[in-house]
């Protein structure tokens, strides 16, 4: 099975992050209440400079007021002065803050340093600079994706233990210089490329446009180098298809790109003629929450979406749950501190679904505000899920800003599924995540490519969908895959 990915490290899935605050991150314009959090945040954020040590210090200050579980900051007043006097330069300060960090115990908290904001940046612009290879990510015994003892995805890789190119973006320079699918990527300027992590590939794939890079590449028993300039790639969120039978596939990429709730609704739209839809978010490791939530609602007539449980920092908790009626959408919102609810009402995204049969589609790689979509319509009966169990996390981080152009990334919330299930914590202490159960189990086949002929999870979904239609079923015709690039 191959889940690709882009040259992004998209493994915040999400993961998923971006403006202060975020869930994978939540969205800067998701709710009044972020927007209080928001200047919660800032409040404990800095956007001045200091020193190394005054860096680190930071840091170690910001995070037990932010992070959603301070129990888990085991002696943590021991870090306060570890490295007094030992900080002389800002990657000394980064590779303490890191080891700090680390004793959290929780993988989807640690600190951005400039260029990882950049690149976090334009992954939600769906833009990035480099070469348009995509790299699959590997899978572990259980399904999940398989990472590092440091938490870092490993990428699909050949029987030489080198990454292999899974997709090529159309039109990139990797794809005119004739790369293909199936290329092993040997080195990368010199450097032999075997047995690294996946964010590593992806950072020295991605570089300033106009620089070049040089790869080493083997296809078969022929080996050569190949030198690329980089250059802008633009990447869709939404792929929309319409197979036989009048059934609709819309694949989604991610959840983090601004434009995605637009580009969903649109090829929604686009297959308003459809009778049935296929809902692809395989390989999909998630984004923002807000923009999960909006894109729920097009499948939700009427129900309960999420509820969010946030740090509120130096403090307590707030709870939040958003259902939707026919005509808005409420926020329901309460403290620890109070026995009181606020009600808000707002607009809501149109129900889109019409009525019509759906199926999901899911994987291990489903994770994060992935899975906070397949809850919500899951347990409001809106479609079936076919697939494998997704990834299982439940939890959110938010993004405050440090010195020197430095950003923390802490996990300061959970979300629970409309029937109340949390997912799980990502794998931070769960050997296998709890993740979401599909209804319909089925393994895929070998090397199973989205949308390709050999695609069992698909073909079994068309035939449920025709199955409800009351018709055989025909088989899929067409090509697509999962995207995250580099």
């Amino acid at each position: 099975m191959k889940v690709k990915h882009q040259g992004a490290a998209s493994e915040k899935a999400g993961t998923p992050q971006h403006r202060r605050p975020v869930a994978r991150s939540l969205g800067h314009k998701f709710l009044p209440l972020f927007l209080a959090l928001l200047a919660l945040l800032s409040a404990t954020g800095c956007a001045t400079t200091a020193t190394p040590q005054g860096l680190y210090h930071r840091v170690w200050e910001a995070t037990p007021q932010n992070i959603y579980d301070p129990e888990v900051l085991v002696s943590w007043q021991l870090w306060e002065h570890r490295y007094d006097g030992r900080l002389n330069s800002q990657e000394d300060a980064e590779r303490a803050i890191a080891e700090m960090l680390k004793a959290t115990g929780d993988r989807y908290t640690y600190l951005m340093n400039p260029k990882a904001i950049k690149d976090d940046n334009a992954r939600r612009d769906g833009t990035f600079t480099g070469v348009g290879i995509t790299l699959g990510v590997r899978a572990n015994n259980h399904g999940q994706p398989a990472r590092t003892s440091e938490g870092h995805l490993l990428p699909e890789a050949d029987s030489g233990g080198y990454p292999v190119v899974t997709k090529l973006v159309k039109g990139s320079p990797a794809e005119k210089a004739g790369l293909a699918v199936g290329d092993a990527i040997t080195s990368i300027n010199g450097v032999s490329s075997g047995g690294h992590p996946l964010n590593q590939m992806v950072e020295q794939l991605r570089g300033d446009a106009g620089t070049t890079v040089t790869l080493g590449v083997r296809r078969g028993d022929r080996n050569w180098t190949l030198t690329l300039t980089r250059a802008t790639v633009n990447v869709p969120a939404v792929t929309v298809r319409m197979l036989a039978g009048g059934i609709g596939y819309l694949r989604l990429e991610g959840f983090e790109q601004a434009d995605a709730i637009a580009e969903f609704k649109a090829g929604l739209e686009s297959l308003k003629g459809a009778k049935a839809l296929v809902i692809d978010v395989r390989g999909n490791l998630g984004g923002l929450v807000y923009n999960a939530v909006e894109i729920a609602a097009f499948f939700v007539n009427e129900g309960k979406i999420v509820t969010i449980k946030h740090r509120i920092p130096r403090r307590g908790y707030m709870t939040e749950t958003v259902r939707v009626t026919r005509e808005s959408r409420l926020r329901l919102t309460g403290t620890d501190e109070s026995t009181d609810t606020d009600v808000e009402t707002s607009g809501r995204q149109p129900y889109l679904a019409n009525g019509r049969p759906v199926v999901v589609l899911v994987n291990g790689y489903s994770a994060s505000a992935t899975e906070l979509f397949t809850g919500a319509v899951k347990d409001n009966g809106a479609a079936t899920i076919i697939g494998t169990r997704t990834y299982g996390k439940g939890i959110g981080q938010s993004n405050i800003d440090m010195p020197n152009g430095t950003r923390l990334h802490v996990t300061s919330l959970h979300y629970f599924t409309p029937n109340g299930t949390w997912i799980g914590d990502g794998g931070n202490t769960q050997p296998i995540p709890h993740g979401i159960i599909p209804d319909v189990v089925i393994e895929p086949n070998s090397d199973l490519e989205f949308g390709e002929q050999n695609d069992n999870q698909l073909e079994r979904a068309i035939e449920l969908l025709n199955e409800r239609l009351g018709r055989t079923p025909p088989r899929p015709v067409f090509r697509s895959a999962a995207s995250c690039t580099g």
